[in-house]
């Protein structure tokens, strides 16, 4: 048994019990557990290059706990094992860890991310796609800018077709030009991949509204691609039956507050204010999902996502 490996465990099961607000036990297992995580802060990049498969999973674990505390001590670790070590399971521990800090480290972590993958550090295709999907769930001061920094990053020239899927979602989380997410999903629904082409399908719902009503109406709903006609028949009902479209409005307030919720739900609301009929009540729900209780999570409010039904 690894000695190192069975404390932090038990530092993970202490931080599973203890509220977000109790800051003195969230700081008393930091104390814990810095023995251990010492060992990885100290000598960077070097102490992290080379790890054995016994360190590798400590460090992983590491990630968790500090992912779980929101504690920002091992960040730069986090973006030199990113760099240093090619491993699927290192690359989405760090990444999960890295969205999990509070949004005031999330500026300099995109900016850490978008130099990695400026620099060419990440040479798989795997590593890009995953780290411009992470970077889509971070809520940085300036969105508009990130999210033109992954369309330059992943949809110009011929790049893999999972990096491109990647950054198709990623820009649907952020806020985007109207005009602009239209050209983006025109051009992936017409790509030879059908991952692709499903990720332009979601894309469309953040064009303006009589575009996305025209385009899944007399377009999408005849896709040849049979899974990308069955989205649309879904998206369809949002846009045309009133009574499905009322109760995914009502779905959307008994949502979690979670930013995970929050993302989950953001196509649904750019598709409800396509609507003609309750597009109107969509303004005033929207005002309501983003500032108030349900719905009012911090990356909602950072982002600034309101939404101009009047289009």
């Amino acid at each position: 048994m690894d000695p190192e490996l069975n404390t932090i465990n038990g530092v993970i099961e202490g931080a599973c019990k203890i509220t977000n607000s109790d800051n003195l036990e969230t700081t008393k297992l930091v104390r814990d557990s810095q023995n251990i995580t010492k060992q990885f802060t100290r000598n960077l990049p070097e102490s992290v290059s080379s790890l054995s498969g016994r360190k590798n999973r400590l460090l992983r674990r590491c990630f968790t706990l500090y992912g779980r505390l929101r504690r920002p001590q091992l960040r730069r670790a986090a973006i030199g094992a990113l760099e240093q070590i090619p491993d699927i399971r290192m690359l989405r521990s760090a990444l999960g860890y890295l969205i999990k800090l509070d949004y005031i480290y999330h500026d300099r972590i995109v900016a850490d991310l978008i130099a990695l993958l400026n620099a060419g550090d990440l040479p798989f295709p795997y590593q890009v796609a995953v780290t411009i999907e992470a970077l889509g769930r971070t809520a940085p001061s300036e969105p508009l800018r990130l999210a033109s920094q992954l369309r330059t990053l992943g949809l110009t020239g011929q790049g893999h077709w999972y990096v491109r899927q990647k950054t198709l979602e990623a820009i649907l989380q952020l806020p985007y030009r109207q005009e602009s997410a239209e050209r983006l999903a025109a051009a992936a629904l017409d790509h030879e991949n059908p991952w692709v082409r499903r990720a332009g399908g979601a894309l469309l719902s953040r064009g303006r509204a009589e575009w996305v009503r025209e385009t899944v109406g007399n377009v999408l709903i005849y896709h040849p691609d049979p899974e990308l006609s069955r989205v649309a028949l879904f998206w369809q009902r949002h846009l045309v039956d009133i009574a499905f479209a009322n109760r995914e409005i009502t779905n959307l307030f008994r949502s979690g507050r979670l930013d995970v919720t929050f993302l989950r739900r953001l196509k649904v609301i750019y598709l409800l204010r396509c609507n003609s009929v309750i597009a109107t009540q969509i303004v005033r729900v929207s005002v309501s999902i983003f500032q108030i209780a349900k719905f009012g999570s911090a990356m909602a409010l950072r982002r600034n996502c309101f939404l101009n039904c009047g289009q």
